[in-house]
């Protein structure tokens, strides 16, 4: 009996040690947004916990709405991180505009959010005036949505399946080089691409490219989610083991 219990707890720590290490190696964040939004992104949790990494937060855009991705009305969601005063995510406020129009009938949910964690309600709906914006708008006040998506830039376009697999990451179009060397007129439209394929049943041509613009900068506070997202992925990575010695 002894020796039984003796092996599930070394199996249990062994398999914790592995979870968090890689969790350490990544941008911040693990791979899942449930409840609201769920998100499994790569092969790299699957390994960490077999599939079962999921954590949780619940979204409210500025108006007050609940917002479910994992939702019988949708077949998916595109997600695009935003803020106030990046000139690029700006830039793109009316190619936004015209592509959520384009796929307003396919059953597709679009939201913008902010990638500051300083914006306000007030702010925000300045921006969405402003800007024209009629995306459902969501802030990010702990910045768990940008955590859970590994979002590194601002704009950066996520488009998810209704169970929040991440289908493409990364640039809205190619107008933008790099900063400061932008394009008359886009060439590829990433974005636009990808959801098409999706909504045909196609393979979607690039799964994911680099977003150019503003660097998010995740505070203080962000650490601490990110935190409990890895005691997430920990706890649930151990599960299958202790499955396999019972």
């Amino acid at each position: 009996m002894k020796s039984s219990k003796f092996k599930l707890l070394f199996c249990c720590l062994w398999t914790c040690s592995i979870a968090v290490a890689k969790a350490q190696e990544s941008v911040p964040g693990a791979v899942s947004v449930t409840a609201t939004i769920q998100v499994t992104d790569s092969a790299e949790v699957k390994q960490q916990a077999s599939g079962a990494t999921q954590g949780s937060v619940t979204l409210a855009d500025i108006d007050g709405r609940k917002l479910a991705v994992k939702n019988k009305d949708y077949i998916g969601t595109v997600v695009v991180i935003i803020s106030t005063d990046c000139p690029v995510a700006n830039s793109y406020q009316p190619t936004l505009r015209k592509l959520g129009r384009e796929f307003s009938g396919s059953k597709l949910q679009f939201l913008m959010v902010h990638g500051n964690p300083q914006t306000t309600i007030d702010q925000a709906r300045k921006h969405q005036q402003e800007y024209q914006i009629d995306w459902p708008v969501v802030l990010d006040s702990d910045q768990r949505v940008a955590i859970e998506l590994k979002a590194k830039n601002i704009p950066e376009a996520f488009l998810l399946d209704s169970k929040g697999t991440v289908l493409y990451r990364g640039r809205i179009d190619d107008q933008y080089a790099a900063l400061g060397k932008k394009r008359p007129a886009p060439t590829e439209h990433n974005l636009s691409e990808a959801i098409t394929a999706f909504l045909n049943g196609q393979p979607i041509p690039q799964k994911e490219t680099q977003a150019v613009g503003c660097v998010i900068r995740y505070s203080q506070a962000a650490s601490q989610v990110t935190s409990q997202v890895t005691s997430q992925v920990t706890s649930q990575a151990a599960s299958p083991s202790e499955a396999a010695d019972k």
